[in-house]
């Protein structure tokens, strides 16, 4: 029973980390799109590093931790938002310098 809780658990923080993701790109390129013809146009690659670069951390989690206890799902809140900021630190912190490589934007090698 525990097991499959923590399954659930797991299934649960991944569609949320999708989700985070995906909501990312939806403000990250549109709002990129509106400036394309100005002198603030941002270079897809830069783009791509706002949608992936986009630590959240410890504002997100210090407001799910403010909020009342008395609040219905409260504990859910508070497990998906430190799941969604260990994912942005571990995963997208390590994965970041590979990232910029792929996109050419790394330091060159000297």
């Amino acid at each position: 029973m525990l097991k499959s809780v923590h399954m659930l658990w797991m299934v649960a923080l991944a569609i949320i980390v999708v989700l985070v993701l995906v909501g990312r790109a939806l403000t990250v390129y549109p709002l990129c799109l509106m400036f394309v013809r100005s002198r603030w146009a941002i270079p897809i690659r830069a783009q791509h590093i706002l949608w992936w670069g986009g630590l959240r951390g410890v504002l997100a989690l210090a407001l799910a931790l403010a909020l009342p206890p008395s609040l219905p799902f409260r504990i859910e809140i508070v497990i998906a938002t430190f799941g969604v900021v260990a994912f942005s630190v571990v995963v997208q912190g390590v994965t970041m310098s590979p990232f910029l490589k792929i996109l050419g934007l790394g330091p060159n090698p000297s």
